[in-house]
């Protein structure tokens, strides 16, 4: 994905996060080159939720979400981030 912008992600199948990338099935593998990931709805968001055994690779992001988890990974799940700024 390159240059991606998400903006106040809502709830997901009624009772699940609220995420704005989630890399879905075991062993998905997503790379993000540039993006923009806002919110201001009040609600506690994952940036990145990484289901088990996957892999996501962020080069260049800024963050400026009101209320935010940064990343959500579960057993065996690799993250990688470079030059991303919060703030």
């Amino acid at each position: 994905m390159v240059d991606i912008i998400s903006d106040d992600p809502f709830l997901r199948g009624g009772n699940g996060t609220t995420a704005h990338i989630h890399v879905y099935g075991d062993r998905s593998d997503l790379l993000i080159e540039g993006g923009t990931f806002t919110g201001s709805n009040g609600l506690d968001s994952i940036i990145f939720d990484v289901d088990e055994q996957g892999k996501l690779t962020v080069n260049g992001a800024s963050i400026t979400d009101s209320s935010y988890t940064l990343y959500d990974i579960e057993e065996g799940s690799q993250v990688n981030l470079k030059d991303v700024v919060e703030g």
